[in-house]
């Protein structure tokens, strides 16, 4: 799962902008300390630590992403579709 800023000039930020995480056996991921704002998240089976921080690759994703809104606190659970 990638979680990313939906604003491009973002995502070469400083650590903690791009977010990347691994499901649990269950499918169930938990991500926290995430900024305030509009990002972009998706499942893919399978990504290199690299290819989450590489603008081009990022790009490629935006069209299938879901969109999500965090607030200042936010509990919300989503439920995503493994891309392959």
């Amino acid at each position: 799962m990638i979680l990313y800023p939906a604003d491009p000039s973002k995502w070469s930020e400083a650590i903690g902008a791009t977010r990347v995480a691994r499901s649990d056996r269950s499918g169930t991921f938990e991500l926290d300390a995430i900024r305030p704002g509009l990002y972009l998240i998706i499942a893919l089976d399978g990504v290199a630590a690299t290819q989450a921080t590489d603008p081009e690759f990022l790009a490629e994703l935006r069209d299938r992403a879901v969109e999500l809104k965090v607030g200042d606190v936010a509990v919300k659970p989503i439920s995503l579709i493994v891309q392959k």
